[in-house]
């Protein structure tokens, strides 16, 4: 017996009746036929990779660029860390982030004087410069600095962190470098949801209200007018600072070894 052109059985009869239901029973049963199935169920992918990283870097793109939208109010990186992690073990690629004097130009060397500093030229344009830092520089917290050594002899400033979420963060986006195991390298240019305080006057009230902004739980799937909106303009001011055409003119070529 045919049905709709397909040897008939009881799923082929439940999906063709109810193709929705289907498709999300096919998922929760991990009962899919890929690119054979007419239709295709498009998934939340947190239940594999949140960060929709690891294709791109499986096809050695020269420059990726992440958008963290991922509910992590306490900034932990979760799905940041799982993105490094899955690259390293499945496709041998590391995925370094720059620290904040490697964003500036070399690291700073003994005897250095002004004008030797300022010929130094960034990693990131100038203009984009202020919202790139460290990943440290992307949490909240009250603010307490520490210079800390490095291996190759220079400083590096942290800060001891007391999460608050009702303080801003320094920095809209991180930069990294991606290298592979036949020699190759890419850009990564990974950008967070953060709050610096030049946002809107809207979005600094709704953050003043709503502490967790702009990490709420996705658990709320119901976004009245304000917090929409809150969102929607910030990504667009996040967006308008960092995802500059001299960033992408910039990053054109492969880091250096």
């Amino acid at each position: 017996m045919k049905f709709r052109d397909k040897a008939w059985s009881p799923w082929v009869a439940f999906e063709a009746i109810f193709p929705v239901q289907a498709a999300l029973l096919a998922e929760m049963v991990a009962r899919t036929r890929g690119s054979a199935g007419q239709l295709w169920n498009l998934s939340d992918g947190g239940h594999f990779e949140n960060m929709g990283g690891y294709e791109l870097i499986r096809r050695q793109l020269p420059l990726i660029v992440i958008v963290d939208a991922e509910a992590d109010p306490d900034y932990t990186f979760q799905g940041l860390s799982d993105l490094v992690r899955k690259a390293r073990l499945d496709f041998n690629a590391e995925i370094t982030f720059m620290t904040a004097s490697q964003l500036t130009g070399h690291p700073p060397a003994p005897g250095d004087n002004a004008q030797t500093r300022s010929k130094r030229q960034s990693v990131v344009p100038e203009s984009v410069l202020p919202y790139f830092g460290d990943l440290g520089s992307l949490r909240r917290g009250r603010w307490v600095d520490e210079s800390l050594p490095t291996p190759d002899g220079s400083s590096m400033t942290r800060y001891i962190l007391e999460v608050d979420r009702s303080r801003v963060s320094r920095a809209h986006a991180s930069l990294a470098k991606v290298r592979y195991q036949n020699g190759h390298e890419s850009w990564l240019v990974y950008i967070k949801a953060t709050l610096m305080g030049d946002e809107p006057e809207d979005v600094c009230h709704y953050h003043r209200a709503h502490p967790e902004f702009p990490q709420e739980t996705t658990n709320d799937q119901f976004f009245d007018e304000a917090q929409w909106e809150s969102y929607r303009r910030l990504g667009l001011h996040v967006g308008h600072h960092v995802l500059t055409p001299e960033l992408f003119t910039q990053l054109e070529q492969p880091p250096a070894s």
